[in-house]
């Protein structure tokens, strides 16, 4: 039997797990700082996501993150 009950608590729990995702995103922006006019942040979660050679056409130049940015950026990417 299929029951595909509006869950109130389910709803609330995915609310609040967003909120901790974009406060979490904001705190890492300010943490690693800019380049090039971007934020450090938003670009190695871009490279996570694209190739490298949509990356250079997106934002005309080559970057790779390195250290704790990339561990943290890739957690949060692709969890």
């Amino acid at each position: 039997m299929n029951l595909n009950l509006f869950n109130p608590f389910q709803e609330t729990r995915r609310y609040e797990k967003q909120q901790r995702k974009e406060f979490l995103e904001a705190a890492n922006r300010r943490k690693y700082g800019k380049y090039n006019g971007y934020w450090h942040w938003d670009l190695a979660c871009t490279w996570f996501r694209v190739t490298n050679d949509d990356f250079f056409r997106m934002y005309g130049f080559n970057f790779v993150p390195k250290g704790k940015l990339y561990e943290e950026a890739r957690e949060f990417v692709w969890n």
